[in-house]
Parts: C-alpha cells; sequence; structure tokens
C-alpha cells in the first residue's frame, strides 16, 4: 500500500524508488529538488566486479517549464553542490572514498547536465543521437507562430487563388454578402493550424460546418441552386398575387397608420423582386413583417378588406420550396466561414510543415513529436538512454502536455523494469494553469497513477515557507468552501479523476517558526466581497476597493516570512498586484488608479511594446529628441510607417538637411525638418496629447495604415502605445 508521506527535507524520500512530489506554493519546492540532486551524486553504482562509483551529474535529467527556471536551478544546484562540499571538507571525517572529489568534478561539468526545457532537453538529445532521431546537429530551430503568419500570407497569394481549394469560390459568395473576414479569422487560421501539428492527438472539429468541406458546401449550394431554379415556374406568379392582395389592403383604407406605413415601405421591395426576378430570403421568409413589427394582425384579418388574401398569400410562398430551398442555403452560408476556416487551416499546416522540410528546420513542437517518435520506434535509443539517465525529475508536472508525459513515460516506465531509472514528477494540479500551451491536468493524473502503480510513493511538501498564516488559512478556507461543500477543485473525485487534498495535507506554517511577527498586517489577509450589479459595475466597484486598500496599507511596516524568521518591509506601490481574469478587465482598474494618483502598469504589455508601430514611434520619437546634427535618427524616422518612404527614394540634400524653403515649407507636411522642429517644440513643453495628435494628423498614419491587410492590428497597436 502505498501511503501518502509529509516530507520535511529531501532525506525523507527514497531514492529506490519512483515518486510523486506534491508541492503547495511556498513549500520550498526549489530547495526538495536540489537537495535531491545533491543525495543522488552521493549515490553509488556497481561499476565492475567488486566495484562501484558515484553517479555524476550527467546521469540525472532535470525537466522545468520555462528558460528562467532552468537557469535558477542550476545556480541553487551549483551552490547546493558548493554546500555540501565545504561541509564534507570542514567535517574531515566524512571525506568517504574521494566524495569531495566527485562532487567537484560535478561541479566542473554542471554544463553536461540535462537540465532545461522540456524543449531544450529533447533538441539536445535528437542532436546527441542524430542518426535515430533524423535530426541534424546543426538543424535550424524556427518558430512555428512566425512561420505560420509568413505562410499563411503566401498560401493566400496561392492555394487561396486556387478555384481547386473551393476558397475563391467562398470569398466571391461571402462578399456577396456583404461578410469579409477579419483579423480574428486570420488568427483562428493560424492558431488552429498550430493545433493540427500533432494530428495524433488533435483532430479537426467540423461540428460548424455538418461535417463538410468547402468542396462539399459548394456541391449542397449547387444542388440547391438547381432546385430553386427549377421551382420558379410559379413562384414569381404566387408572388404577383401577394402583391396584388397587400396593394387592394392598402387602397381600402381601412388600416392604421403605423401598419399602411409598413405595408408601404414592404411593398416596393417585393414589387422590385417580382420585377427583377430576384430573390431575397429574409423578406420572403416572412413578407408581411418588417423588422419585428407586422403589417397585419390577427384581428386585421377579419376587420380590414383583403388582409385574409394578403395572410393565405403570405402563407403560400413561405411555403413554397424555393423559399424553403432559400432557407437551406442561409443555412450552407451559415457555416461557410468556419469551413473556410478549417480548409485554410489545414492547408497551411501542409504548406508551414512542408516548408520546414524543404529548409531542414524544425520547430520546438516538431522536437515533441520527433522525440516522441523516437522513443517509440527505435528501442536502441531507449535503451542507450536508460544506460545514460539514472534519475529523472519533472518539475511543474501539472502543466505538462500529453506528447510530453508519453516521451517520458516510455523512457522510464515502460518495460524499465525494477533496474531502470528512477522518476520523480513534481508539481500541484491546483497550480496547472498552461492548458493553452497544450498542458493537460489529466496528464498528472495518469502519470501519478501510473508512477504509484509501479512501485512508487507519494510525498508531500505543505509546510509554507513564504505567506503569512493568515494567508494560507484564507486560502484553505476559500478552496475547501463551507462546512459540507465539495471541494472546489474535486472534480468528480469519487471517480478517481479529482484533485483533492485531505484536510490534513492543506498548506501550513512550519512548526519550527517560533517567533512571532513585529510588525502584524493592518487588516484580514484573505478577503471575501459581495458584488452586486452589471459586470462593469462590480469591476468598478472592486477597482475603488483596490484604491482604498493600497491607500490604507501604503507607507505601513509588515513582517513577512524568510524561511523560519522574519523581514520587515515597508509597503510601496510596488508591492502591490492586482490579477484579473483577461486582459480587457484591467481597464477599470487603471482608470481607478490613475484617477486616484495611483501609479500602475498593466503586466505582460511586452507583446505591444515589441510591434511594429511600437518600434516605428520609438524611432520618430528618438528622431524628435535627438539635438546633434545626425542624420541617422532622421533617415530611421522616415523609413517608418509615419513617413512611409523607400531607401531609394529618399534624397539626402532634401530630407536629412535643414529644410531650404523657410516659412514657406511650414506647411508642407512632406517636409521632416518642420514637422520635427513642431513636435520638438510640443515636446519641451511636454505636451504630450497635442504631440501625438500631431503626429498621426500631419503624417496622415491611420489612413495609410487603413489601407493594409493587417492596418487594423497595427493602428490597435499604435493607439495602446499611444495610450499608455
Amino acid at each position: 500500500m502505498n501511503r501518502l508521506k509529509e516530507i520535511r527535507t529531501a532525506a525523507d524520500i527514497d531514492l529506490s524508488r519512483h515518486g510523486v512530489i506534491e508541492a503547495h506554493a511556498g513549500t520550498g519546492k526549489t530547495y526538495t529538488i536540489v537537495q535531491m540532486v545533491v543525495r543522488i551524486l552521493e549515490q553509488t553504482v556497481e561499476a565492475g566486479k567488486q566495484t562501484s562509483r558515484y553517479i555524476h551529474i550527467r546521469e540525472i535529467l532535470l525537466v522545468t517549464y520555462t528558460e528562467k527556471a532552468a537557469g535558477e536551478l542550476k545556480r541553487r544546484i551549483r551552490e547546493g553542490i558548493e554546500e555540501r562540499i565545504g561541509a564534507l571538507r570542514a567535517n574531515g571525517r566524512d571525506n568517504r572514498d574521494g566524495l569531495p572529489e566527485h562532487l567537484e568534478d560535478c561541479l566542473n561539468n554542471l554544463h553536461e547536465a540535462l537540465i532545461g526545457t522540456i524543449h531544450a532537453v529533447c533538441l539536445r538529445l535528437l542532436q546527441t543521437w542524430p542518426f535515430e532521431s533524423r535530426v541534424h546537429f546543426a538543424t535550424e530551430i524556427v518558430d512555428d507562430e512566425e512561420g505560420l503568419e509568413n505562410a499563411l500570407r503566401e498560401s493566400m497569394r496561392s492555394e487561396w487563388q486556387n478555384a481547386d481549394t473551393f476558397i475563391p469560390w467562398a470569398l466571391e459568395l461571402m462578399a456577396t454578402q456583404g461578410q469579409m473576414l477579419q483579423e480574428a479569422h486570420f488568427s483562428l487560421i493560424r492558431k488552429t493550424a498550430k493545433e493540427l501539428h500533432d494530428k495524433e492527438h488533435v483532430e479537426l472539429d467540423r461540428t460548424a460546418t455538418g461535417g463538410l468541406k468547402l468542396k462539399g458546401l459548394a456541391n449542397t449550394f449547387a444542388g440547391i441552386d438547381r432546385r430553386i431554379e427549377t421551382a420558379q415556374a410559379d413562384f414569381f406568379a404566387k408572388l404577383d398575387r401577394l402583391i396584388l392582395a397587400l396593394r387592394k389592403a392598402r387602397d381600402s383604407g381601412k388600416m392604421a397608420a403605423d401598419r399602411l406605413a409598413l405595408l408601404n415601405e414592404r411593398l416596393p421591395e417585393l414589387i422590385g423582386m417580382s420585377s427583377e426576378h430576384r430573390l431575397d430570403y429574409k423578406i420572403l421568409n416572412n413578407p408581411c413583417k418588417v423588422g419585428k413589427s407586422g403589417i397585419y394582425t390577427k384581428p386585421d384579418i377579419k376587420k380590414v378588406p383583403c388582409i385574409d388574401e394578403v395572410d393565405k398569400c403570405a402563407e403560400t410562398i413561405r411555403a413554397h420550396a424555393v423559399v424553403q430551398a432559400l432557407g437551406e442555403q442561409e443555412a450552407v452560408l451559415s457555416r461557410m466561414s468556419p469551413a473556410l476556416v478549417c480548409d485554410a487551416a489545414e492547408i497551411l499546416a501542409d504548406r508551414w510543415n512542408h516548408d520546414k522540410r524543404e529548409k531542414g528546420s524544425i520547430s520546438y513542437n516538431d522536437m515533441l513529436q520527433l522525440m516522441r517518435d523516437a522513443v517509440r520506434n527505435n528501442p536502441a535509443l531507449v535503451n542507450e538512454l536508460r544506460a545514460r539517465l539514472r534519475y529523472a525529475i519533472i518539475d511543474e508536472f501539472q502543466d505538462t502536455s500529453i506528447p510530453q508525459w508519453e516521451i517520458v513515460e516510455r523512457l522510464f516506465i515502460t518495460d524499465a523494469g525494477d533496474s531502470g531509472p528512477r522518476m520523480f514528477i513534481v508539481g500541484d494540479p491546483k497550480q496547472s494553469i498552461y492548458s493553452f500551451q497544450g498542458a493537460d491536468v489529466l496528464s498528472y493524473l495518469n502519470a501519478k497513477r501510473e508512477l504509484l502503480g509501479n512501485n512508487g510513493r507519494e510525498y508531500t511538501l505543505t509546510r509554507n515557507f513564504r505567506s503569512l498564516e493568515e494567508t494560507i488559512d484564507g486560502c484553505n478556507a476559500i478552496v475547501a468552501g463551507k462546512p459540507g461543500e465539495e471541494d472546489w477543485f474535486l472534480m468528480g473525485g469519487r471517480m478517481g479523476n479529482g484533485i483533492s487534498y485531505p484536510a490534513d495535507t492543506a498548506s501550513k506554517p512550519p512548526h519550527e517558526r517560533t517567533s512571532q511577527p513585529v510588525n502584524r498586517l493592518a487588516c484580514p489577509a484573505v478577503q471575501i466581497m459581495a458584488l452586486e450589479g452589471s459586470a462593469p459595475k462590480r469591476r468598478s466597484d472592486m477597482a475603488k476597493h483596490a484604491c482604498e486598500v493600497i491607500k490604507h496599507l501604503l507607507g505601513t511596516t509588515i513582517s513577512l516570512p524568510g524561511g523560519l524568521a522574519w523581514n520587515n518591509r515597508t509597503l510601496d506601490y510596488e508591492d502591490f498586484a492586482v490579477i484579473v481574469e483577461a486582459h480587457q478587465h484591467a481597464e477599470s482598474f487603471l482608470v481607478a488608479f490613475r484617477d486616484q494618483g495611483i501609479p500602475a502598469v498593466k503586466y505582460k504589455m511586452e507583446g505591444v511594446f515589441q510591434s511594429p508601430m511600437a518600434r516605428d514611434l520609438i524611432a520618430l520619437l528618438r528622431a524628435i529628441t535627438h539635438r546633434e546634427n545626425d542624420a541617422a535618427p532622421r533617415l530611421a524616422a522616415l523609413l517608418t510607417h509615419f513617413f512611409n518612404r523607400r531607401s531609394g527614394t529618399i534624397d539626402p540634400e532634401r530630407d536629412l538637411e535643414p529644410c531650404p524653403g523657410g516659412a514657406q515649407c511650414a506647411g508642407d507636411n512632406a517636409c521632416i525638418a518642420h514637422a520635427l522642429q513642431e513636435w520638438t517644440y510640443l515636446a519641451d513643453r511636454l505636451r504630450w496629447s497635442q504631440l501625438f495628435r500631431g503626429i498621426q494628423v500631419r503624417t496622415g498614419v491611420r489612413e495609410r495604415l487603413m489601407r493594409l491587410r493587417d492596418g487594423e492590428r497595427h493602428l490597435a497597436d499604435l493607439r495602446q502605445v499611444i495610450d499608455y
């Protein structure tokens, strides 16, 4: 029976068995991993008859989620080994069989350790065994996001113009209906194409298209067209009878003024369709209704002459085969956009994969697939890796995707036996946040079950060294819910698939912390507010409350946990953070903070600041603030979207020197010299609003951007940077 064991130090972990370490936030997970690595380096293995040796750092695989975390782990492992060497040297009695020298060698060869993200580790392994994996050691690494964006542009120039793809047919038909592809469609095409990369685990969902591709929709549409053409023989005669009945009702003098106005609005439309033999489903499906209002009511059928006949004729039109077929065409049109996205995504995925094969390059997703295929199909490679790697520690395992789990499972679990390498997964399923990158918390749960079923053991880290006791208690209360309520994260735990911790394993402060904080928090650490009203009002109320809390706590000193001790900190603006569900929800808080004079910045705004428009604006601002006689900043500004000049069209004497036209040229929008002079004047006087408005008006950048295919996105980026 594998019991759950709470560990206090890495010494409590049995290194001879697989392990699942569930680490709550702030419980010393990284410290534990470092101590595990040091302990592993002191383990011995047979090296021949009656000889043994220590495990080397190159025999440990350590995977974490980000490059930053990998760098931090390397630094901490180096410090941990150095500390252990120092302790051994100081002790003297424990210098058994050259252990300090062995640790020194590991320290000097730490660069050989397989420590990094799953992608970095896979690439290194693939390039180490190029024949087995079919990956050359000099393979170029490309980014799927950037590659798909470029490939989509090429696809629009080629496949999108090919009638065999039926994309030209779809675009033309959508245009007749006033429909156009927006940036959201292009983004969805790229996103879908990226997901189609792993065809083994991803199947294109065509539910919205009725399971049809554009070709199928085109054939369906053509068939309906033929039915409409055949059924039109008597349709317009019936339509003329409806028109005649409406005219009689109009001329009866019995209709109410508002109903008569509706009739007079609809009648010309029906007459136009009859004379032009034109069909409009939106009108014909309910010919006696304009918007949400009917031309007549049920009492009118008896009161107004001819309305009874109008009603019968209208019903005949609605039930006619032509109108029924038009309704079917409307259904086809509603499926057009999702079908186009699906077809274009499949074409894009094939094009991008072909481009990579042609250039001999691979992406990060390719690495995972190639590594998965290599360990699946090449037993010799698996045996080679198992002989090389004796321990694997997978950090942040709750954010592992299915392909990632398949790789490590094949290497360390499948048919490995008792003599195979040992694997430890470290994580907390309640912290799973990267589902948008393919992570699947069920992979964690399945891996946990499999490891425990292979003589593994489960451990927990529950002593929180980072948080106030009041914060821990408040969070545990929220997660556990009220007495009698089910854990928020249980997810059907009674069926064995849930995420739930027993109450006695909830994160808590360490018993070793005997001293009390000198400066306690001036308010409850965890508070729950009841908000009412619409979503914008609730966010606005919460933003106002956040302002009050920040102003109340600003400048106060509190004691924060620092291991077993306490660190005093005087709170400044940088100590406060607001977490919202989506980027757009942050706006209410930013507005409230600005109104209250609280400095704030929206986190993760690097993306917009790395956009082409941000770079162009920076180049222009540098030209505005540049005081020396140097033409380079002005040249850079001319090449931006603001001036949109080609390098071959720039005349150094006219464009990069002071303007010879003097005051007569002051109104010339093409003259950069006078434009910079005007903008520098505004910048010197801190008239930012006038400055940015003047830049946009004088350069005409908004109108120029709107003529580009992705102009709306560029314009949105420019506005966001200027607003910031």
